[in-house]
């Protein structure tokens, strides 16, 4: 295995880990969900490098392509929805024209308009190469979208709020890292054969952007990490239990398997008991401020009686 289809499989795997356990979680917020979305797209990108990896075939290789071409179509479609969504712009002719353009993409993907040729690079495996003038136009698309949505959060940061102005810088992180490490895709397209080593960096893209939308409930955040990093223990360890060589072996890893699964269980429920104690313990301390807060306005209020009731007595006196 080379490291091209280990950043591939590494990304897969963390990319819809993410998805699946935040639609889990919060499945009826439309900006969760397009997150989720989003991060099964680069789901689809990941698995697709590590196909496209494994493959000697030109063919095969060629199929795959198309097939990660379909992530790659509409991440930056999904990306510029999710920040309308998440700027609270409304935009609908934007987003439904911005879907268009993913769909025309996404049928060109299936002729050899798109995507014409492959080449064997690196003495390892084939690349996408010869584009065609409509994949010289996805590229434009790809690039100016990037910069159209760079240019949305910048306008936006200036007017928003402190906790939304934090959002938005982890956003701007994040879209950096993922356009960094997913541009450089394009260099061997075009000829320019440097090594893409900075896919190792993507699976931080949906990591940061999904820490920006939760960046107020940093609760939620340690549920979902405890969670991440649970299933990809489990995960790998399971994927041991298809290589093994003998059923010594198996029963052993099994058994880990099986020892992990259940303490990992046991760790994602304390955590959660842990959150909805802390919840509880805020919500309470919220409502302890609130009725402080009304023991004040009522000795103010007494006091103001008192003082008044007093005044109006020595009135009648001081007149007598």
């Amino acid at each position: 295995m080379n490291l091209f289809g280990i950043s591939g499989i590494i990304t897969g795997i963390t990319s819809l880990l993410l998805s699946l356990i935040v639609l889990g979680h919060n499945y009826k917020n439309p900006l969760s969900r397009l997150w989720a979305l989003f991060a099964f797209l680069v789901a689809i990108w990941g698995f697709g490098v590590y196909e496209i990896a494994r493959t000697q075939s030109p063919e095969w290789a060629l199929f795959w392509w198309r097939i990660t071409h379909i992530g790659v179509i509409l991440i930056p479609v999904i990306s510029i929805h999710f920040t309308f969504l998440f700027l609270g712009i409304k935009k609908r002719w934007m987003v439904r024209l911005m879907y268009g353009v993913g769909i025309f993409f996404l049928i060109l993907n299936t002729t050899p308009y798109f995507i014409a040729n492959v080449r064997y690079v690196f003495n390892s495996f084939y690349y996408d190469s010869s584009p065609t003038n409509l994949y010289l136009l996805f590229t434009l698309f790809f690039f100016l979208s990037f910069i159209y949505t760079n240019y949305l959060l910048y306008t936006n940061y200036k007017k928003a709020g402190l906790i939304k102005q934090k959002q938005i810088l982890y956003f701007f992180l994040a879209i950096f890292i993922g356009f960094l490490g997913g541009s450089t895709n394009f260099l061997p397209v075009f000829g320019v054969d440097i090594y893409p080593i900075l896919n190792f960096i993507v699976p931080l893209y949906p990591i940061i952007l999904l820490y920006a939308i939760l960046k107020d409930r940093i609760l939620n955040i340690k549920i979902i990490t405890t969670e991440l990093f649970t299933s990809l223990v489990l995960l790998i360890i399971l994927g041991e239990l298809f290589f093994v060589k003998d059923t010594t072996e198996f029963f052993i890893k099994g058994t880990i398997f099986l020892i992990l699964s259940f303490f990992g269980y046991m760790i994602i429920r304390s955590v959660h008991a842990e959150v909805r104690a802390r919840e509880k313990i805020e919500e309470l301390a919220a409502k302890l401020e609130f009725a402080n807060l009304r023991l004040k306005q009522l000795d103010e209020a007494k006091s103001d009686f008192l003082s008044i009731a007093s005044h109006q007595l020595r009135t009648p006196l001081t007149a007598i």
